[in-house]
């Protein structure tokens, strides 16, 4: 029953970051000529979610096994 639980948390994480990773490339698509500043910010913030998506991959393949 916790594996259920453990499998459930990391599947929602992954979805909400999966959604907040692909909002975040739609908007930063339509930033071009923006401040340098506030486009190296995004695109850290992108980075940044695309580790958090590995990251649930990773734990939902470690706690399949």
């Amino acid at each position: 029953m916790r594996r259920n639980k453990v499998l459930l948390v990391i599947i929602l994480d992954f979805c909400k970051n999966a959604v907040y990773l692909v909002n975040q490339l739609k908007t930063l698509s339509t930033q071009q000529g923006k401040d340098p500043a506030y486009l190296a910010a995004q695109y850290i913030y992108v980075i940044w979610l695309l580790l958090m998506v590995i990251k649930a991959l990773v734990g939902f393949w470690a706690n399949l096994k």
